[in-house]
C-alpha cells in the first residue's frame, strides 16, 4: 500500500503531515474496498465450489455474497480477530435455529486463518427501513427461543423478506442470551422500529442502554409487553429429572393456579412459564385464577387473551366482583368491604384463597398452587410435580417451595452486601486482563452459600461472617471476558436498589429424595401447593394492623394457624420457582416498607420462638403466653434494628469507596445512595420501629381462631363466572383476534 502511494521509506519521527488531497484518499479508498472484496472474494472459493458470486456489501466486520441460493459471509482481518470461543458458539449454532423467526439458521462456520467464512440460505430481500413491528417482535422472540442475543440490532442489520424480518448480522456480536442482554437488544429493536432514519440514532442506542427516560421511549412499555420474557432462567443449575428418584405411580391430576396482580407486564412472563408447565404429563390439565389488585385499565385484558390463545385457560376475578362478593359477606368479618383500589397483600390472599379454594373443591383430587406474579417456573417443574400426589398419599396437606433468583425481601434489608460484592469484584476485575477468559469461580460462591445459609440478608440471626466475606461474579456464558464481565456489573449495578441481585441470587439445594428431605416449617412464601384444600376454605391470611400499618408475613400466620388450630400437616422442600426483581420502576428506598416488614417479621419471629417450646398449643393464648410473645418479638425488633442501624451505616463507607473506584460508571447508583442514606432517613426509619404495642399483639393473637372461625363459616361463593372464563375455548378467542 505504501508503496502504491509512492513511498521510498519509512521515518521513524515522521514530518508534520502535509495538506490531504482528497483525490488522494478517495482512490486509496477504492482501491481498498478493491483489494478487501476480492480476497474476501478468493477465500470464499477456496472453502466453497461456487459460480458467480454476487456482492452483497460489506461492512466493518465482513464482506458478503451471494449465488443466489447461499449467503456466504467473510469475516476478514479488517476488524479485530474474532476470539476462538466467540467462534466455538457460532459452531454450535449450526443447525439450531431451524423454524426461529426471524433468524437464517447457520449452515457453515468455517476458520480460514484469520479470516471465517459462514454461510446460510439466501432469500430475496429488501433493507428495514422500520415499522414492521410484529416481525420484530417475532424476531426478538426467535432469539428467545433458541438462546440467543445479538448486541447489534440496527437497521443496517435488518431485511425485510416474504419470511418477515430477519436478522443479518451473524458474527461477533451474536452471543449467549442473558437477562440484559435480552433486555437491551428489545430496548434498540424498538428504536429501530420507531426511529430508522434517525442521524442520533447511533448515540440514542447506546443511552438506551442505561436510560429509559429518554423521550424516544415513550411508548416502550407497551412494546415491551408483546414481547414475551420466556424462562431460561435455571438452565444452568436444572437438576435433571433422571436425578430424582423416580416419583411413586400415581393418575395424573388437575393444578389450579392462583395469583394476584397489580401490574399484568410483570404477570404475563409467568403465564408463559405455566403454558409450557401445562404439557407436563403428570397433569389432566392446568388452569389459572387471577384477582386483580386494582390494574391499570385496560393492562390485564390483553395479557389474559395472550395466554388464553396460547392455550391456558385463565379466569380473572375483578375488582368489581371482589366488591360484590364481599358485600355479600362471602369472606367474612376480616374482608367486610373490599377496599378502593390497590388492597394490601393479606386482604387481596384472603379473597384469592376463597375463589382458589372453591375452585379446588369443586374438583376432586386437583391440587392448588399459589404464587406471586414476579415468580417464574422452568423446565424443572417437569420433574418435581409428578411428586405432589406421593406427598398428599403421606398426609401432607401443604407444600412450601423453594425460591431461586431475587431475595422477597425488601432491597435494603440486602443492600449492603451486594454491595459488598460490587466494590471487591470491581477491584479483581481491574486486576485482570481485558481479553482473558473471567474465572470461574462458583465453586467458592457455593461453599459460602453452605457456610453462611443468609449470605444474602444483611439482617440475619444466624451469623454475621457473610456480611463482609464477598461473593464473586460468575460467567454469564462460557468464554464470557473480562471486559464483558466488567461491562455486566456495570450495566446492572443500579438495579441492586430494586432487588436485582448480582452475585448473591438465592440458589435452591438439589433435591434428590423430595419426601425424604422435606422438613416441617411454616416459613410460607411466594411458592406454596396446596394438597388439602380445608387450608384455603378454612384458614384465611389474617391481617394484621400495628400502628395503623398493616404488617407484613400474614402467609406465615396462616400457615402457623393451619398447623396450631387445623392441625394440618406443612412441610417445605426445594422445589425451586425462580423469583425476578422488580427492575423495571424507578428505585425507591420504601421506608413504609421496610418498616413493615421488620414489624412483621419479628412478630411472626417472637410467635414462631413461643410455639417452638410448645409444640402442641392450640392458640389459645393466656394472659402470660401473650406477654411471652411480646417479649419474645420486642427481643427479635431490637436485634433486627441493631443489624439496620449498622448496614445503614456500612453503606455510607461503601458509598465513599465506590465513589473513588468507580465514580463515572457508577455514577447513577451514587446518586440513589447520596439521596438515600442521609440523618433524615436514618431518623425516619428509626422512628418507625418501636416495640410492639402490647395491646395489639394481645388483641392479634386473641383473634387467630375467631378470625378463623368466622372465615371459615363465610357465605358461600358462587364460581360460575370462573368456570364461564376456564372454558373458554382459545382457537376461538384467537380468531377474534384475527378478525
Amino acid at each position: 500500500m505504501l508503496s502504491w502511494l509512492g513511498a521510498e521509506r519509512v521515518e521513524a519521527d515522521p514530518p508534520a503531515p502535509a495538506p490531504t488531497d482528497t483525490s488522494l484518499l478517495r482512490s486509496l479508498d477504492d482501491w481498498i474496498r478493491a483489494e478487501r472484496i476480492a480476497t474476501a472474494e478468493h477465500r470464499v472459493r477456496r472453502c466453497f465450489d461456487t459460480g458467480q458470486l454476487r456482492l452483497l456489501g460489506s461492512g466493518s466486520e465482513a464482506v458478503v455474497f451471494t449465488d443466489g441460493r447461499e449467503v456466504y459471509k467473510c469475516i476478514d482481518y479488517w476488524k479485530t480477530r474474532m476470539p476462538e470461543q466467540q467462534l466455538d458458539f457460532l459452531r454450535r449454532q449450526i443447525g439450531r435455529w431451524k423454524d426461529a423467526p426471524g433468524l437464517y439458521p447457520l449452515r457453515e462456520v468455517i476458520e480460514d486463518g484469520p479470516w471465517v467464512v459462514l454461510t446460510y440460505a439466501y432469500e430475496a430481500s429488501v433493507p428495514y427501513e422500520g415499522g414492521h413491528e410484529a416481525g420484530m417482535v417475532a424476531l426478538l422472540e426467535g432469539c428467545r427461543d433458541v438462546g440467543v442475543v445479538c448486541n447489534n440490532i440496527h437497521p443496517k442489520n435488518l431485511v425485510v423478506a416474504a419470511s418477515g424480518v430477519k436478522l443479518i448480522d451473524y458474527g461477533s456480536d451474536i452471543r449467549p442470551w442473558t437477562p440484559l442482554g435480552f433486555e437491551h437488544m428489545v430496548r434498540r429493536a424498538y428504536l429501530a422500529c420507531r426511529y430508522p432514519d434517525a442521524p442520533a440514532l447511533p448515540s440514542l442506542m447506546r443511552r438506551v442502554l442505561t436510560d429509559l427516560a429518554l423521550p424516544e421511549m415513550a411508548g416502550y412499555a407497551a412494546f415491551r409487553a408483546r414481547v414475551r420474557q420466556g424462562t431460561t432462567l435455571g438452565r444452568a443449575r436444572a437438576v435433571p429429572q433422571s436425578h430424582l428418584k423416580p416419583a411413586p405411580s400415581h393418575p395424573p391430576f388437575p393444578l389450579h393456579v392462583g395469583v394476584i396482580t397489580s401490574d399484568p407486564l410483570v404477570l404475563e412472563p409467568l403465564l408463559d412459564s405455566l403454558v409450557s408447565v401445562a404439557e407436563s404429563p403428570c397433569l389432566t390439565g392446568l388452569s389459572v385464577v387471577v384477582l386483580d389488585n386494582g390494574s391499570p385499565t385496560g393492562a390485564l385484558e390483553p395479557v389474559v387473551q395472550r395466554a388464553r390463545c396460547a392455550g391456558l385457560p385463565v379466569a380473572v376475578v375483578d375488582v368489581a366482583r371482589q366488591d360484590q362478593d364481599a358485600a355479600a359477606g362471602g369472606f367474612g368479618a376480616l374482608v367486610p368491604a373490599r377496599l378502593s383500589g390497590q388492597v394490601g397483600i393479606a386482604m387481596a390472599r384472603t379473597m384469592l384463597q376463597r375463589y382458589l379454594g372453591a375452585v379446588m373443591a369443586a374438583d376432586p383430587g386437583s391440587i392448588a398452587l399459589v404464587l406471586d406474579d414476579d415468580m417464574r417456573l422452568d423446565g424443572r417443574a417437569q420433574a418435581y410435580l409428578p411428586w405432589l400426589p406421593a406427598f398428599r398419599a403421606h398426609g401432607v396437606d401443604v407444600l412450601l417451595g423453594a425460591y431461586e433468583g431475587a431475595s422477597p425481601n425488601p432491597p435494603l434489608n440486602g443492600l449492603r452486601v451486594q454491595l459488598v460484592d460490587l466494590l471487591h469484584n470491581l477491584k479483581w476485575l481491574q486486576s485482570l486482563p481485558d481479553q482473558r477468559r473471567l474465572p470461574d469461580r462458583s465453586r467458592e460462591n457455593a461453599e459460602l452459600r453452605g457456610r453462611y445459609p443468609d449470605y444474602y440478608y444483611d439482617l440475619s440471626r444466624k451469623h454475621t461472617g457473610h456480611l463482609e466475606t464477598p461473593h464473586w461474579l460468575e460467567p454469564a456464558f462460557c468464554g464470557e471476558t473480562v471486559r464483558e464481565a466488567r461491562s455486566r456489573l456495570l450495566a446492572n449495578a443500579t438495579g441492586l436498589l430494586n432487588g436485582d441481585p448480582l452475585t448473591r441470587p438465592l440458589v435452591a439445594a438439589p433435591v434428590l429424595d423430595p419426601l425424604g428431605t422435606a422438613r416441617d416449617s411454616v416459613n410460607r412464601g411466594g411458592i406454596t401447593f396446596v394438597l388439602n384444600p380445608a387450608a384455603l376454605t378454612q384458614t384465611p391470611n389474617t391481617i394484621t394492623w400495628l400502628d395503623g400499618r398493616e404488617a407484613r408475613r400474614s402467609d406465615m400466620v396462616w400457615a402457623i394457624v393451619n398447623r396450631q388450630y387445623r392441625g394440618l400437616t406443612i412441610k417445605a422442600v426445594g422445589f425451586p420457582v425462580h423469583h425476578v426483581g422488580r427492575v423495571g420502576g424507578v428505585p425507591t428506598l420504601n421506608a413504609h416498607k421496610v418498616r413493615g416488614e421488620i414489624v412483621g417479621s419479628t412478630l411472626y419471629a417472637g410467635l414462631t420462638a413461643f410455639l417452638q417450646q410448645r409444640p402442641e398449643h392450640d392458640l389459645r393464648f393466656s394472659h402470660e403466653d401473650m406477654e411471652r410473645v411480646c417479649d419474645l418479638a420486642d427481643r427479635q425488633l431490637n436485634q433486627r434494628w441493631r443489624a439496620l442501624d449498622w448496614s445503614f451505616r456500612r453503606i455510607a463507607g461503601l458509598r465513599a469507596s465506590l465513589r473513588r473506584l468507580a465514580s463515572g460508571d457508577l455514577a447513577e447508583l451514587i446518586g440513589y445512595l447520596d439521596r438515600w442514606f442521609t440523618p433524615h432517613r436514618h431518623a425516619e426509619l428509626r422512628a418507625g420501629i418501636r416495640v410492639h404495642d402490647r395491646d395489639q399483639v394481645h388483641g392479634f393473637l386473641s383473634s387467630l381462631r375467631t378470625s378463623a372461625d368466622d372465615y371459615a363459616h363465610h357465605t358461600p361463593l358462587s364460581i360460575d363466572f370462573i368456570n364461564t372464563q376456564l372454558s373458554r375455548n382459545p382457537a376461538l378467542e384467537k380468531i377474534s383476534i384475527g378478525h
